[in-house]
Order: C-alpha cells, then structure tokens, then sequence
C-alpha cells in the first residue's frame, strides 16, 4: 500500500471554494486517468480520510 499524500492548506482551500461555487474540475489521477465533474462537497471518512465529491455523468 502506498503512502497516503497529503496535498497543501492553500490546494486544499482552492477545493473547498470549487465546491462552494460547484465548479466543474478535470482531475489527472495518479494512474493517468482523467476523472471530470462538478464539485460538490469534501467529505472526511470516520479514519480521517478526505474525499473530494464530484457529481458526473
């Protein structure tokens, strides 16, 4: 299992305004898939875990 990468306060305040406006976002996963949709929320998992909600077709 790879180690979890924990991105930056400023990346992270950029993600809460681009849910707060529900702006669309395309993002480059690791694997290099592409994932594109409006983003609607961040959520935390009850082991901490951050996910970011993107509602798509």
């Amino acid at each position: 299992m790879s180690k979890p990468t924990i991105i930056s306060c400023a990346l992270h305040d950029y993600i809460e305004i681009a849910c707060l406006y529900g702006n669309q976002l395309k993002l480059e996963l690791k694997n290099q898939k592409t994932l594109e949709g409006k983003a609607i929320g961040v959520v935390t998992s009850p082991d901490k875990k951050e996910y970011l909600l993107l509602e798509s077709e």
